[in-house]
């Protein structure tokens, strides 16, 4: 019922970004992402300023193996926030551990110590962790 709701607001008003990413929340409970993502990506059109939008957006692109979306989501929510945005590490995680295993696929590589890019991303100004 839901998603025919939303579905039937985005249809009337294509240009309510709030609409979009609720409809995009209701596909990934459906287990649908690729509807979810293209859903999402029209609030974040919409809605460029959310930041909790854009996050949204980065985790589906990162879960679809969208790497290019992902980490414009990710450039994006750095520019705008700046160093008041904390990245979340499992997003982290997930965009460098996919982009290793995307880019070096078919290579012989060392395993990534994605704990210690977490470590890194987690210090505060002083230099030391958190």
């Amino acid at each position: 019922k839901a998603m025919h709701a939303f579905t039937r607001v985005v249809m009337l008003d294509p240009d309510d970004g709030m609409a979009w990413c609720n409809l995009g929340g209701i596909f990934l409970e459906l287990k649908q992402p690729r509807q979810a993502l293209t859903a999402m990506t029209m609030a974040t059109k919409l809605m460029e300023y959310s930041w909790q939008v854009r996050e949204n957006h980065l985790r589906i692109a990162a879960t679809l193996e969208e790497w290019q979306m992902a980490l414009s989501d990710l450039m994006a929510l750095l520019e705008s926030r700046g160093h008041h945005y904390r990245i979340d590490t499992g997003d982290l995680r997930l965009i460098v551990e996919g982009l290793t295993k995307s880019l070096l696929k078919d290579k012989e590589c060392p395993a990534l110590d994605t704990d210690a890019v977490a470590a890194k991303v987690e210090e505060s100004e002083d230099g030391s962790p958190k």
